[in-house]
């Protein structure tokens, strides 16, 4: 549930944001006092700072923490960057599982959906009275069949899986192309949601949408 801050909290949170950082401001306005002696202003220098910056010891102290500094932040970047692969790899390797499932599925599901339209157009057939060519009638199941048919999809689909792999294991920047790749993915997954013939097709091209999106989200991060 959604509670309103109290106004006595936010008046002791700029009290202590003020105690904190209220000295630092006024040490910084004052590196710049013309004066010798800090409690009166002088008027404004740089003085301060050139003599400092004129010591050997003080240049060498900062050319040695900003070497370190931009070490340590090069060294952050590449464990990040290589969980970041991690992660990516593994959510690829579950979308590289599920389509393999439903390449198996496909190939299972797609005689008994042929079997389910010849009995369901038999039964209608009867509740009629009527007779069909049976030539004729298979003719109309083969072409429902090609409607529904989604082995293109999944071809399509497979190939976008490798490409994916190998941009993780490129050296250039690859964000855009990860990026593009999955829009690719999704609309290859979108069109098997609509063709799907069977609920455990279904099921599987939701849990595949799901673990896309989760890589797109990751994705986002990989410059």
């Amino acid at each position: 549930m959604i509670r309103r801050t109290h106004p006595a909290l936010s008046v002791w949170a700029w009290l202590v944001y003020a105690f904190l950082y209220l000295p630092i401001i006024v040490l910084v306005v004052f590196s710049f006092n013309d004066s010798r002696f800090g409690a009166t202003w002088a008027g404004f220098t740089t003085k301060w700072y050139g003599v400092l910056f004129a010591r050997t010891d003080v240049r060498e102290a900062l050319t040695r923490a900003a070497e370190r500094c931009v070490s340590e932040l090069d060294a952050m970047r590449c464990n990040e960057g290589a969980a970041l692969s991690r992660d990516l790899s593994a959510r690829l390797e579950r979308v590289r599982a599920t389509h393999r499932r439903l390449v198996d599925l496909t190939a299972r599901c797609a005689p008994r959906f042929r079997e389910r339209v010849r009995a369901r157009v038999g039964r209608l057939l009867e509740e009629v009275s009527a007779r069909v060519d049976d030539a004729r009638l298979e003719q109309e199941i083969v072409l429902l069949a090609e409607h529904t048919d989604v082995t293109e999809e999944l071809t399509r689909l497979g190939a976008h899986v490798e490409q994916f792999a190998a941009l993780l294991s490129a050296d250039d920047p690859v964000g855009r192309r990860m990026d593009f790749v999955l829009q690719e993915m999704s609309r290859e997954a979108n069109t098997l949601g609509a063709k799907a013939i069977d609920a455990e097709i279904a099921l599987e091209v939701v849990e595949l949408k799901a673990e896309l999106e989760r890589l797109r989200e990751q994705a986002q991060n990989v410059e």
